[in-house]
């Protein structure tokens, strides 16, 4: 008999493109920024902010660089878990 090596991502698949628009959006609203402004801001549509910041847009990494490089914050501050920089989940 076969040993079961399938990987059961349970709940937490996406969940990294979740924290990054989590995170995305708190950096928007802690300069009190529309969505709007904030995506005119960086040079990206409004859609596509919207859906980073919902979690349902899975972008590269190299995206990600470029995205936090516009918004002048380290690339590595997005995917960092709330907690760790003393933030809310919300």
């Amino acid at each position: 008999m076969q040993p079961n090596t399938e990987v059961t991502h349970g709940d937490t698949r996406g969940e990294l493109q979740r924290l990054v628009g989590r995170n995305l959006r708190r950096v928007r609203l802690e300069s009190s920024t529309s969505q709007d402004t904030f995506a005119a801001q960086l040079g990206y549509a409004r859609s596509y902010m919207g859906d980073i910041e919902r979690g349902v847009r899975n972008i590269t990494l190299k995206s990600l660089e470029e995205l936090a490089s516009r918004a002048g914050i380290a690339p590595m501050a997005l995917p960092v878990p709330d907690d760790e920089y003393g933030h809310g989940s919300g």
